[in-house]
């Protein structure tokens, strides 16, 4: 292999002073000189810097350069005409003008992820090309001329390169992405290998195996930075060989055997997850079933429609392959926000590491928050066709917060370790797998308010959602806007844009009659006051003391003409009704409806007795309650709406268009959110 790898050295440097040579007949020949001139050295400094030692490099950066060139020279060439022809004074304020702008927008786009993995060299080449032309001293009677000579030569070096790394013994990535792999795989079954000798032999020497099969694995899991860079020109030589081939080994490899659900990561054609969703009855908080690390392990998170990222409690037993500290000098750091670095002087580990990007987790019930390292891991979720869920396929580099703090856990529900965030962020858990997997930005809600069956959220896909007896769910969304709040609800020195779900809500119904109060807290003013959002960490949709107070007094009111008497509240309610005097339905108990009407009359959420009223039954009582709550005349939020209200609803969160859909209770379609087939079909994935 070395002796391999000298000789393919030795044969790129061949080719490169090949190259060298022919371009330098430009500047040695008197009839091309004489043609070119000075410009032959553009032709010798492309060759300098576009060759590289894979073809499809070669071909990736000339494609580059040229294109860099060529726009770069043109546009450099068109404001140097315009601002020569108008006087020195409007010449200079015309250049000053265009490197300003064209200088600023390019450096902003080799910001761009997409723009940067691809094009980083291109945009780079105009810059350069585009202030030499426009501030070179040359008339503009000839600027042209020159600029085309020099983009003569340009190409010269161009084709020169390409010919020579294409035709002579070329190298191509997508050979070395081979060998490479292949390599992998053998030390890989070695590893294997060493795991069952391990497992069957009880020797002396049991931890000095087990050390060198764990290093090996982990050389194996750790060793992707060549393949990522391989990856980049295989792009130009052949987009799609590298997503085949790891589709085809991952099918092989996983079969229908679950305990292969190890190597499911490399099964990443499907692009609709779900994940089942349960709640919690002494906290009416819920939780979210996923799972991460390498090899997959379930995790209970908090379900948190308002929080900007995910965090995990990393105290003890964090054990995966996989996990990467985030460099606190990235440019992932930086589009993080983060505010901080952090050194560790304990054992290294996951929450522990010199240098490491920090963020803020917060516990989403006690708003309690720490300081806590940044880490990627790999995150596995179900696929699902709409009608069940499939074998777990993997999104890698999962971005998430990995606290050390154990009180940070304290008010959570019992069994969680940690918060999976799902607000409107780029960095929430919806918005990375919709990045990864290139699926709508999107998911839909349905939460389950059964002690014994869960529910459930389906992330990048707008349906087909099936309940049993299998009716689509998706087809009874009806939709208002996603409004934006200008300051979010904590922090708000750094005046952010809130990121959490606001709608807008115009007006309160019961019974079709109008609740009648200051209809102004309702919109949202410029500090972020008033509105309505969505929250599952609110149990009870809370009300401004007003709104309260005037929605109160309306469905009494409307309630009494069904012959229902309040008797004494429990708390934490302020009305309650005898429920021998509640008569029952397939909605809940039968009282007045609740509308919330949104941008018109005719688009309304409906509240049926099922969220509206809470059972209350304890020694000596059996109420129901209405279930809203007071939040103050000091909310700063005039209506969140909270879980209970949502249970059995199905609500689609679509990011890409801005909007929330709706069904209202889906009782009322002979269903509900409990009612999830969840047996894996393992033909999915």
């Amino acid at each position: 292999m070395a002796y391999i790898e000298g000789k393919r050295e030795v044969i790129h440097s061949v080719k490169v002073g090949i190259a060298l040579v022919l371009v330098s007949l430009l500047y040695l020949l008197d009839q091309p000189f004489e043609r070119v001139g000075e410009n032959a050295m553009w032709a010798i400094m492309t060759v300098v810097v576009v060759f590289e030692f894979f073809a499809g490099a070669t071909l990736s950066k000339g494609i580059n350069r040229g294109i860099g060139t060529i726009v770069g020279g043109g546009l450099g060439c068109f404001a140097a005409i315009i601002a020569n022809r108008k006087g020195e004074m409007f010449e200079a304020i015309l250049v000053g003008s265009s490197i300003f702008i064209f200088g600023t927008v390019a450096t902003y786009m080799r910001l761009l992820p997409k723009i940067k993995r691809r094009y980083d060299y291109a945009v780079m080449i105009f810059i350069l090309t585009f202030n030499l032309v426009l501030v070179s001293p040359v008339r503009s009677d000839i600027i042209v001329a020159l600029a085309l000579n020099r983009l003569s030569t340009v190409g010269m070096g161009l084709a020169i390169c390409i010919c020579i790394s294409i035709f002579i013994f070329p190298m191509w990535a997508s050979d070395e992405l081979h060998y490479s792999i292949a390599f992998k795989f053998e030390k890989l079954a070695s590893c294997i290998e060493g795991c069952l000798e391990e497992f069957y032999t009880m020797s002396n020497d049991m931890e000095t195996l087990q050390s060198i099969v764990m290093q090996t694995c982990k050389s194996i899991l750790h060793s992707n930075a060549n393949e990522e860079s391989l990856d980049k020109c295989i792009i130009v030589e052949c987009d799609s060989l590298r997503n085949w081939t790891i589709e085809i080994l991952g099918r092989d490899l996983i079969g229908d055997d679950p305990k292969h659900q190890l190597f499911s990561f490399f099964a990443t054609s499907f692009s609709a997850y779900l994940a089942p969703i349960a709640v919690d009855f002494d906290t009416r908080l819920y939780t979210m079933s996923i799972y991460i690390k390498t090899p997959p392990q379930p995790t209970n998170l908090l379900f948190d429609l308002g929080a900007s990222f995910s965090w995990v409690d990393c105290t003890h037993n964090y054990n995966s392959f996989t996990y990467r500290a985030i460099p606190c000098s990235s440019s992932l750091c930086n589009s993080l926000g983060s505010h901080a670095c952090s050194n560790c002087f304990s054992l290294p580990g996951p929450g522990c590491s010199n240098d490491s990007c920090v963020l803020f987790p917060k516990n989403s019930v006690t708003q309690r928050s720490a300081m806590a390292n940044a880490l990627t891991d790999w995150l596995s979720l179900p696929h699902t066709d709409g009608r069940n869920p499939g074998q777990l396929g993997a999104i890698p580099e999962f971005i998430f917060s990995c606290s050390k703090k154990k009180s940070l856990l304290k008010g959570l529900v019992k069994g969680v370790t940690g918060v999976a965030g799902l607000d409107r962020s780029n960095f929430s858990l919806s918005t990375q797998i919709s990045n990864t997997v290139s699926s709508p930005n999107l998911f839909a809600l349905c939460l389950s308010g059964s002690p014994s069956a869960p529910g459930l959220v389906f992330l990048g896909t707008s349906g087909p959602y099936y309940f049993y007896p299998q009716i689509d769910l998706s087809k009874y969304l009806i939709y208002t806007p996603l409004l934006s709040n200008p300051l979010r609800s904590s922090l708000e020195i750094y005046r952010y844009p809130s990121a959490e779900y606001f709608i807008g809500l115009t007006s309160i119904k019961v019974n079709g009659k109008v609740v009648q109060f200051d209809h102004t807290l309702l919109n949202i003013d410029a500090n972020g006051f008033g509105g309505t959002k969505l929250s599952t960490v609110t149990p009870y949709t809370m009300l401004h003391s007003i709104i309260l107070k005037a929605f109160t007094k309306e469905f009494v009111n409307e309630s009494a003409a069904l012959n229902l008497t309040i008797t004494e509240p429990v708390k934490p309610f302020n009305v309650c009704y005898d429920a021998d005097d509640v008569r029952d339905t397939r909605l809940g108990p039968a009282v007045a409806t609740i509308d919330f009407v949104m941008q018109s009359d005719d688009v309304f959420w409906r509240i049926f007795g099922s969220n509206s009223m809470v059972r209350i039954v304890r020694e000596g009582i059996d109420v129901w309650c209405l279930g809203f709550l007071d939040g103050g005349a000091n909310m700063k939020t005039a209506v969140v709406i909270g879980g209970h209200q949502m249970e059995d609803n199905l609500l689609q969160f679509d990011l890409n268009n801005n909007r929330l859909g709706f069904s209202s209770s889906v009782l009322a379609h002979g269903t509900m959110c409990a009612n999830f087939n969840f047996t894996t079909n393992n033909v999915l994935g």
